[in-house]
């Protein structure tokens, strides 16, 4: 009963789209991997925001999950960095962070990111998150229908 066998992934909301998860807590990334795997997803993952620049440019995820606190860059700076390039401006940034103060929210809110989720999550806000993931996705591969 795995999460990450193929056939789970060929399947649910998710399915072809490419998530790129940059979290610096291993136990942390895998289990976001699991989940969104588990929903169709196809999942990239960096250990930090220097690693998930270079994801980006090697993969061109639709979405983005990006933890703040991280070593070598953090969360924001690689906000800033990746809303700097014109190639991503659509790219659906959500902060997933332990950060939950309002100055907070207004710092991701100020570099791009499109979502601030304060972890742990409640399945409440995992579903709405596989939702906006979902919808996003269809957003971008379907204008002009």
């Amino acid at each position: 009963m795995g999460l990450n066998g193929p056939r789970m992934r060929a399947a649910g909301p998710l399915r072809g789209r490419r998530i790129l998860i940059i979290e610096d807590d291993d136990d942390t990334r895998e289990a976001f991997r699991r989940l969104l795997e588990s929903r169709g997803a196809h999942v990239m993952v960096a250990a930090d925001g220097l690693e998930g620049l270079v994801q980006l440019d090697r993969r061109r995820p639709d979405a983005i999950l990006c933890d703040l606190a991280m070593p070598i860059m953090d969360g924001i700076e690689f906000a800033r960095h990746m809303r700097s390039d014109p190639r991503y401006r659509k790219v659906l940034l959500i902060a997933i962070t332990g950060r939950g103060r309002q100055g907070d929210f207004t710092d991701t809110w100020s570099v791009g990111f499109d979502g601030h989720l304060v972890k742990p999550l409640t399945e409440d806000a995992l579903h709405a998150l596989t939702q906006r993931l979902a919808r996003h996705a269809t957003s971008r591969t379907g204008h002009g229908a």
